[in-house]
């Protein structure tokens, strides 16, 4: 069962074209590739690369039943790697998991899921395992903490807009 949880982001991935602003892709860990996919193919639930009219650049975002995408994934964003519509066999994620001795200790030790964050470069690594789902919003500024099956928005003292440098959050404004 632990298995089924189990996908590993483990290296670059190739940007699709800045001008592409039409196609949306899922990544393909195994062969290092932005695969396009089909708006009929798109799973809800799942985060894809699609361009962001909003912030006039691409972004990843989860899809919705209604079909629109759902926040516009930031750097430092935390998610789980089941969470991406990687499309590989069993066998195929044990291989990938067996590739990264350090990460399958943890995750064997822990029962955990495998997280990854987001970069400034809108790359994904690997950042653990049994880490708090997080949501930096690029079009809003808002930061979102998943618990138990729903996100919910965090404040501070001055209000809840977040900025982000480095990964990190910090609070912004006054």
């Amino acid at each position: 069962m632990l298995a089924r949880t189990l996908v590993l982001l483990l290296v670059p991935l190739a940007a699709p074209p800045a001008n592409d602003t039409t196609t949306v892709y899922r990544y393909d860990p195994l062969s290092d590739e932005m695969v396009p996919i089909a708006r009929a193919e798109l799973r809800a639930g799942c985060i894809y690369n699609h361009f962001n009219p909003r912030l006039n650049r691409r972004a990843w975002s989860y899809f919705q039943n209604d079909g629109t995408f759902w926040h516009a994934m930031g750097e430092g964003t935390t998610q789980e790697a089941l969470r991406l519509d990687v499309r590989a066999t069993e066998e195929e994620k044990q291989q990938r998991l067996r590739d990264l001795p350090g990460v399958a200790d943890d995750y064997y030790r822990t029962g955990g899921k495998v997280f990854l964050r987001l970069k400034s470069d809108g790359r994904w690594e690997v950042a653990g395992v049994r880490i708090l789902a997080k949501i930096y919003d690029a079009e809003t500024g808002r930061l979102w903490e998943r618990y138990g099956d729903k996100y919910i928005p965090v404040g501070h003292t001055h209000g809840k807009q977040w900025g982000v440098q480095n990964g990190r959050y910090h609070p912004a404004g006054s």
